[in-house]
């Protein structure tokens, strides 16, 4: 698992691409937690059904959501021949990854 973000600075593009060749080093799967979806405000997921959004999700999932940029690191991923989703958490901390 490694922190991602809609900014997709060169840090974070930077950590990513490390666990990319942890990843295809050890053939692991790839997750992505979006860190700046967390709010106490709102939730990144519709509010009809909402925990039926509370999983990992793929490229079709992030552009329903408006998440581009995180897709677009998706697909550079499975590219690289790694298997990989998102997380949105709906909170900051990392509770989200225990429901």
């Amino acid at each position: 698992m490694t922190i991602t973000d809609l900014e997709d600075s060169k840090l974070l593009a930077d950590l990513r691409s490390q666990a990319i060749e942890i990843a295809m080093s050890y053939d692991a799967d790839l997750l992505l937690f979006e860190a700046s979806a967390a709010s106490y405000l709102i939730s990144p997921y519709p509010e009809e059904d909402r925990e039926s959004w509370v999983r990992i999700l793929d490229e079709s999932d992030l552009m329903l959501f408006g998440r581009a940029s995180v897709a677009r690191q998706l697909s550079d991923i499975k590219s690289k021949g790694v298997n990989t989703g998102a997380v949105l958490p709906t909170t900051h901390g990392f509770k989200h990854l225990a429901m």
